[in-house]
């Protein structure tokens, strides 16, 4: 990625997050870009927020203070509460969440049964892995996502309205990127967490240019509200088209001219 990078010429690089949930791992991951000298900003994923690695500290811990500090020491712009402009373009980030509302209207779950977080023998991990001991409600998904909601917009309302403005965030806010059918349910149940309709109305409060994403391993490009929003993740390598780095990165390593 990173030499990618350099062929490029390229003046800023975004990770949208889920770069690696060992912080020990983390950093070493970070510091082989020591010497890729152009503005690299970071928002973390679900993954990056796992403790499954780092039993001694929870999910929260990681967030506001243990991979932020981890970016300042390796060079890395820690996007979430901290916006950032480079030649007259501005940068926001947020995690975002889920809160189950890219389901489709037909879906035949309850809120209780996506609080389980399992259906037929499958379970989504952040039940097991994520901790956050300030959100233990009812809906803790739902007020997770209030919060990274008025985070974002706290930050969102710092920038100039008349500079073109780029968001990162992990989770997605479309609908449009996911295929349900309503042909496997037990299947689609895990659409619940694939993000949440809850932000997409930032896009009409602010005039965000381009939205960069992840969480979802297929590579999408669609416009909405006027924004061009990207997704475009490395996803696992099990995945690729190829065993060829060089040639997976040629896809999923876009180059955006804002």
């Amino acid at each position: 990625m990173i030499e990618s990078c350099k062929k490029l010429d390229a003046q800023v690089l975004i990770i949208a997050g889920d770069f690696c949930e060992s912080l020990d791992r983390f950093e070493e991951g970070l510091a082989l870009a020591s010497d890729l000298k152009i503005p690299k900003l970071f928002v973390p994923g679900n993954h990056d927020l796992w403790v499954r690695q780092d039993p001694d500290c929870h999910s929260e811990d990681k967030l506001n203070t243990l991979l932020p500090e981890i970016c300042e020491r390796q060079g890395w712009h820690y996007l979430p509460g901290q916006p950032f402009e480079f030649r007259g373009v501005q940068f926001v980030g947020s995690c975002c969440w889920y809160d189950y509302s890219l389901m489709p209207g037909n879906h035949p779950f309850s809120v209780s049964d996506f609080l389980e977080k399992q259906r037929a023998g499958r379970r989504w991990m952040d039940d097991i892995y994520t901790s956050f001991p300030s959100f233990q409600g009812p809906k803790p998904d739902h007020d997770l996502c209030q919060k990274f909601y008025y985070e974002l917009e706290v930050d969102l309302q710092k920038l100039d309205q008349e500079k073109s403005t780029v968001l990162v965030t992990h989770f997605p806010f479309y609908r449009e990127f996911l295929n349900f059918t309503g042909e496997n349910w037990d299947f689609e149940y895990f659409g619940a967490y694939m993000g949440s309709e809850l932000y997409r109305d930032l896009l009409q409060k602010y005039p965000i240019n381009h939205h960069i994403c992840g969480h979802l391993h297929r590579l999408r490009e669609i416009e909405v509200e006027n924004c061009t929003v990207h997704l475009n993740p490395a996803g696992y390598y099990r995945e690729w088209e190829t065993q060829v780095p060089e040639d997976w990165l040629e896809k999923a390593l876009k180059f955006i001219e804002v």
